[in-house]
Order: structure tokens, then C-alpha cells, then sequence
């Protein structure tokens, strides 16, 4: 219980020291390849529509990318590297919540169709690995605000995503983003 209270204040001393409209609680822990999947520091928040490929490179749709990394002008990057998510340049986590299109609300998991995703990424290990969002009891991302481009997202999400070994994992937290219109060449590959 006394570990439980201190990992608590510990977390919340953390929340106070950034950005306080950005926040991710939650983490992986690393395997032999693939790095620490934790944000610790919410250093890019964009959001914008994106095309979806299913696994095979088949266009599935599109969405609205809610994307918080711990990479610095993470939008620049993608306007040079669209396939930025499947190709990592640089060692990175992000998290990319997907909504629908010009839509804002409470969107569940196993109700609506939104989807998620965590991506602990090395240089030059490709694909990237990719963790996906479950469906999971209370498990949402709510969206208050939204530009008709699917910039300037404003919300808060509680996902619980899988790792390789099938173990589940929770990551919640808050995000206000900025709109980036380079997320139109974007294509993120769902697993």
C-alpha cells in the first residue's frame, strides 16, 4: 500500500513538472529489440486525418490521428518522411489515437469505431513494432474539440493496448494538439 501511495505522488509530481495539456501514463517494458514503449514527456501533440492500410498495404479508410511522441517537431519529420510510423528514422514512442472523421464525443471501445495504437520505435528496425488498442471494459477516447481537417484535438482517452507476450496494458491520460497538415501523406498500417 505505502509502494502503491508513492508510485502515486511520484506520478503525479511527473504530471506537474510538463506540459500540462499533454499527459500519458502507462508503459511496456522493453524486450531485446524493441525499446521502453512509455512517454514520459509529451514533446510533439498533432492531430489530422490519415489513411489507414491494413496489413497487406490494402487502403482501409481514413481517420483522425491524435498522435503524442516524445520526439521534437514530429510534424516537420512526417512532412519528409511519411512513412515515418513503418520506417523509424529515429529511436521514438508514440501513441496514435484514431477517431472518425468530423466527429467529436465519448467514443468506447467495442462500440464505436475509433482504434489506437503505441509504437516503440528503434532506428532502422522495420516494421516499427506496433501495439494495438483492445477492446477493453471502459476503455475511450473523448474528443471535445475538432477542426474540420481533424486538427486542434482536445481530450482524454483510457486505452488498454496488448504487447507480444499478450499481456494487457493501460495508458490514459490528456492531449491538445496542434493541426498537421503533413498527416495527409501519412499512411499508418494497422495490425
Amino acid at each position: 500500500m505505502v509502494r502503491r501511495m508513492r508510485l502515486s505522488a511520484l506520478l503525479v509530481l511527473a504530471a506537474a513538472c510538463g506540459n500540462p495539456d499533454n499527459l500519458v501514463l502507462g508503459g511496456i517494458s522493453a524486450t531485446a529489440t524493441i525499446p521502453v514503449a512509455s512517454i514520459d514527456n509529451v514533446r510533439s501533440a498533432i492531430s489530422g486525418i490519415v489513411t489507414l492500410n491494413d496489413a497487406n498495404g490494402n487502403r482501409i479508410g481514413q481517420k483522425v490521428a491524435i498522435i503524442l511522441t516524445n520526439t521534437s517537431g514530429l510534424c516537420t519529420q512526417l512532412g519528409s518522411s511519411p512513412d515515418y510510423f513503418q520506417n523509424p528514422p529515429q529511436d521514438y514512442v508514440a501513441l496514435i489515437l484514431l477517431t472518425p472523421l468530423d466527429q467529436v464525443g465519448f467514443f468506447y471501445f467495442g462500440r464505436d469505431p475509433v482504434a489506437a495504437l503505441v509504437i516503440p520505435a528503434a532506428k532502422g528496425v522495420k516494421p516499427a513494432t506496433r501495439y494495438p488498442a483492445v477492446n477493453f471494459p471502459n476503455t475511450y477516447i473523448a474528443d471535445s474539440d475538432l477542426s474540420g481537417t481533424g486538427g486542434n484535438a482536445r481530450g482524454s482517452f483510457d486505452i488498454a493496448v496488448v504487447d507480444s507476450f499478450s499481456q494487457v496494458h493501460e495508458f490514459y491520460g490528456r492531449f491538445k494538439t496542434g493541426s498537421c497538415d503533413a498527416l495527409a501523406n501519412v499512411i499508418i498500417a494497422m495490425p
